[in-house]
């Protein structure tokens, strides 16, 4: 009855919306923050994610199968 999307600041930063879509997912974001600083606060991240069937999932972990991305600012 439900459908996922992954892709989007909602899910994985810097990929097109809906770029992995299917009946399950799963998704997983890291952050580090240095607050040092009063008025700049710099930040890493990284997030990746999977859309798809159930039955795909032993394919999830792949090389492509699913998205990533990572940055700065």
């Amino acid at each position: 009855q439900r459908w996922w999307n992954v892709g989007s600041w909602q899910t994985v930063r810097g990929v097109t919306a809906g770029s992995r879509r299917g009946p399950a997912f799963w998704m997983g974001r890291a952050e580090a923050e240095w607050a040092r600083y009063e008025r700049v606060r710099p930040v890493a991240f990284a997030d990746a994610g999977w859309a798809g069937r159930r039955a795909d999932w032993g394919q999830a972990f792949r090389r492509a199968a699913g998205v990533q991305s990572a940055g700065a600012g």
